[in-house]
């Protein structure tokens, strides 16, 4: 792996074996040829890209048909990179636009955001208790989105918080 090792991305981190795997597959690159930035925040059309990455090339599925982003006043900000992947995770029904008609493919990605991302297009249903984490409320639009994660596994808290709201990094996707 490029990235591991290099001055891309700190040996022996948390994350090192997750980027190796995905640099490996394609499914990630760096940011640039010289850095990864793994504190870098990620735009929801690079949750796009890296999903659809996944599926295309680790799962080796063939996408379905993608959607029009002329739909959204903001389709065409879509990067040339990421216009299939995020035509097709709003095929998908992974990310839908907001009730301006906007898409915002270039702002970033909160926890609670990505969670309901990855149950959409895992299908995941059973759900955990979330007692034990201060920070979510039975009545907050992500609850049973973050459930569904925190059963599936795909996301852990930290000293009872899941911090929902922040915007995920690239170590973390």
């Amino acid at each position: 792996c490029s990235l591991v090792g290099s001055e891309m991305c700190i040996r022996d981190s948390y994350y090192t074996d997750a980027v190796a795997w995905a640099e490996d597959l394609g499914i990630v690159q760096g940011m640039t040829t010289t850095t990864f930035v793994p504190e870098g925040i990620v735009t929801r059309e690079q949750a796009a890209t890296f999903l659809y990455r996944y599926v295309t090339l680790y799962l080796k599925q063939e996408p379905i048909q993608g959607a029009d982003l002329k739909a959204y006043i903001d389709g065409e900000a879509v990067h040339s990179y990421a216009k299939t992947a995020m035509s097709w995770a709003v095929a998908e029904g992974f990310f839908e636009g907001y009730g301006d008609g906007t898409l915002r493919p270039r702002a970033s990605l909160t926890r609670a955001q990505m969670a309901t991302m990855v149950n959409r297009a895992f299908g995941a249903t059973a759900t955990a208790s979330l007692s034990g984490y201060e920070d979510v409320a039975p009545t907050d639009w992500y609850y049973e989105e973050l459930a569904k994660a925190v059963q599936m596994g795909t996301f852990q808290g930290d000293n009872g918080a899941l911090r929902t709201n922040q915007p995920i990094n690239r170590e973390q996707a």
